[in-house]
């Protein structure tokens, strides 16, 4: 029985666990980007919304910024690894996409920094402030 189906590894089912599907046009990784944020967006009028970056590379860094840009705060879990620990805390080193973003967005509360390793009811309790305190 002849199949539809390519022989492409970029092609995979996909998962049947999953009840909807956000399809966007793009042919390569983080194309999703800008899409994604402003579906957050989307979804997120009347409530308050938050993107948290927890490890991260240059995908994340794309969504990071495409997210910020949308007016959503941001909080990077530092101690969690890659692009958050370079956020958290920069080097000389440091891209200086991300020096410019944490310039741009830090100093307006936009890019908060929190410590991976706080005790988590104050994690949580942080949270609760942000989406207690947030005027929507």
């Amino acid at each position: 029985m002849p199949s539809d189906r390519h022989d492409d590894d970029s092609l995979h089912d996909l998962e049947p666990n999953h009840t909807h599907f956000f399809l966007i046009p793009g042919d390569e990784w983080g194309s999703e980007s800008p899409w994604l944020a402003e579906f957050a967006s989307q979804i997120s009028v009347g409530c308050p919304a938050l993107t948290i970056l927890v490890n991260g590379g240059q995908i994340a860094l794309v969504d990071l910024k495409e997210n910020l840009a949308t007016g959503r705060p941001a909080i990077v879990l530092s101690g969690s690894g890659r692009l958050a620990d370079s956020i958290a805390t920069p080097l000389p080193e440091t891209d200086p996409a991300i020096l410019e973003l944490i310039q741009h967005y830090q100093p307006n509360g936009k890019l908060e920094i929190v410590d991976l390793s706080l005790p988590v009811d104050q994690m949580r309790d942080r949270l609760q402030q942000y989406f207690s305190s947030t005027s929507f």
